[in-house]
């Protein structure tokens, strides 16, 4: 069969196809990979995609949905109930075809369980410093930004960002950085509570 032929048929076959719009990341891979296996390529998945149905993505979106998807049973509940983000999980399974699969497996769980305890320890950490309330933890950075902008304003048309209270603001910023807690904080710096 001809790869024009080829391709006829793959479009006939997949004619009736109309993506959904509220997919999430595993879901999209999932349909990805049924139209890769229908014979259409990266190009002709993309264009049914563009042309007939307005969505745009790119070829690194594309396989990455499908790694995600093909490693669902490793990474999928993660991702579904927030504890991770699907992007924080693609450089876990880089590797994977020069690893056995006990291997690879274990890899990718260990550096899943690493991934929760940190993003749990951030969630912690911007409760405690005011950042975040209960069911308001996903800030954006423009948020956070924001926020530690305006703090900043306020202290400043205060006059009380001296050379002390820059110190203090750059010593605050580093311990963000590291994830240290309100209390940690503020101990480094001498306050006692």
């Amino acid at each position: 069969m001809s790869k024009q032929v080829k391709k006829a048929t793959a479009k006939k076959q997949v004619k009736p196809f109309a993506p959904k719009a509220d997919l999430n990341i595993l879901e999209r891979g999932k349909e990805f990979l049924a139209l890769q296996r229908t014979g259409l390529n990266v190009d002709d998945i993309r264009d049914l995609y563009k042309k007939e149905h307005g969505i745009k993505f790119s070829t690194p979106t594309f396989y990455n949905a499908i790694r995600l998807f093909e490693n669902r049973y490793l990474v999928g509940d993660a991702i579904d109930s927030g504890e991770v983000k699907a992007s924080e999980v693609l450089p876990l399974l880089q590797g994977q075809s020069k690893m056995t699969t006990a291997a690879f497996e274990a890899k990718v769980q260990k550096g899943l369980r690493a991934l929760i305890r940190s993003r749990k320890a951030k969630a912690t950490m911007l409760k405690q410093s005011g950042f975040a309330g209960e069911g308001s933890l996903k800030l954006t950075k423009g948020r956070k930004v924001a926020m530690v902008g305006q703090s900043l304003q306020n202290i400043r048309l205060s006059g009380s960002l001296k050379d002390a209270g820059a110190k203090a603001v750059l010593e605050f910023i580093e311990g963000l950085k590291q994830n240290q807690t309100v209390e940690e904080l503020l101990e480094q710096i001498g306050v006692k509570q």
